[in-house]
């Protein structure tokens, strides 16, 4: 019996019991915090690396235009 391995009385179980529930809650909640932290910083690098992806199409697609409108009076 638990009580007996630990040489606790009955009324101490649950208290102990209790707090080792506290702290894997704490270390799980914990946990998924750094792991949203981690993608949300992801999300934050990325969005420059996008930026500027689509002003480089912006400008692609002005060219393109422009080329094409060129190429119509030919």
């Amino acid at each position: 019996m638990l009580q007996k391995d630990l040489n606790l009385a009955a009324n101490q179980l649950l208290p102990l019991f209790n707090k080792a529930i506290v702290k894997y809650t704490k270390l799980i909640k914990a946990s998924y915090e750094k792991e949203v932290e981690m993608q949300m910083a992801q999300e934050e690098k990325a969005k420059p690396a996008a930026a500027a992806l689509l002003k480089a199409s912006e400008k692609m697609s002005v060219k393109l235009d422009k080329e094409l409108e060129e190429g119509k009076g030919t």
